[in-house]
């Protein structure tokens, strides 16, 4: 075992929130510079390992049950790694986890954190994963987190590149013009799992509405990727309007997401839409360019976001 670093980019999911979970296409891209970090160091006094969630300043020691609920997530990942991919020592490391990812803002924080400790824990045992096997590791512990996750977070992060994502079918990689985005946070945190499940239970009661609704949702997703293709920010950001409508008909948007969707749209947004499942969580817009993403990100902390940031998909 050596001492080694992993790291994974937040996502956003620019089309296709909820219709993927039933087939439809979604289309999401990564966050290159918010991301979450997981690090190996070597250290032969320590007799069983250390696990540290550096943010939360909590420390638990591998083995040694009942584990503070917040590491729980974290010793779920090493032991996916030690009874599926590489057998890990008994003693003489430490585990620590850190991310600058909100939790349960729609921004594939689980994701990014599990797949950051796969990448430090099997870098350190000198074991390399494929694409696939990084895919297929990471939805394992997706469905631990969300139940029935349709994979789009863990496939975007695993690969780090935008998609144009089908449950069941091959990944399709998308080859975007410069494009500028913005994304802010309503504070609100919410549980994807909770979200999906409302609107599986709401989609039981009339399966033909909600069906239809899914469908044209799918429609937008690939419409825009012709439109990302292109560079098109126009398009993109009408489209994006278009899927706010939608997912405001499925009843997951919320007023604070709603309260940011329109300041955005007010300061010059193309468009813009909640990103991930909603009733919370975070809001994403598409600029003209670099100068306008940056007043629209200053606008939506006037508007009462707890926080907001640019980026430039490239």
């Amino acid at each position: 075992m050596i001492s080694t670093h992993g790291s994974a980019s937040a996502k956003i999911i620019l089309f296709g929130e909820h219709a993927v979970v039933y087939g439809q296409p979604a289309i999401a891209i990564p966050i290159q510079d918010v991301r979450a970090f997981a690090a190996v160091s070597i250290d032969a006094s320590v007799t069983k390992p250390i696990i540290e969630a550096k943010d939360l300043q909590i420390e638990a020691t591998l083995g040694q049950a009942p584990y503070p609920e917040a590491v729980i997530p974290i010793i779920k990942v090493i032991e996916l790694i030690d009874q599926n991919i590489v057998k890990l020592p008994k003693s003489g490391w430490r585990l620590t986890v850190w991310s600058k990812i909100p939790i349960g803002r729609g921004l594939g924080s689980s994701a990014a954190i599990s797949i950051a400790i796969i990448r430090a824990l099997t870098k350190s045992m000198m074991k390399f994963l494929s694409p696939k096997e990084l895919i297929k590791y990471s939805f394992e512990l997706e469905k631990i987190h969300h139940g029935t996750p349709s994979g789009i977070d863990n496939t975007v992060i695993s690969l780090e590149k935008p998609i144009l994502f089908r449950k069941d079918h091959e990944p399709a990689p998308i080859q975007p013009a410069s494009m500028f985005f913005v994304v802010g946070d309503t504070g609100v945190s919410k549980k994807t799992s909770e979200v999906v499940a409302q609107v599986a239970e709401a989609r039981a009661q009339n399966p033909e509405q909600y069906d239809h609704i899914f469908a044209q949702i799918g429609t937008i997703a690939r419409q825009g990727s012709l439109a990302l293709k292109e560079g098109d920010a126009k398009r993109v950001g009408k489209l994006m309007n278009e899927n706010q409508l939608l997912l405001q008909r499925l009843d997951v948007s919320s007023p604070e997401l709603d309260n940011l969707i329109d300041a955005a749209r007010v300061k010059g947004a193309f468009g813009a839409k909640l990103c991930g499942a909603g009733k919370g969580g975070c809001m994403v817009a598409v600029a003209k360019d670099g100068t306008t993403a940056n007043i629209i990100a200053s606008e939506l902390l006037k508007a009462g976001a707890a926080r907001s940031f640019t980026t430039r998909l490239k």
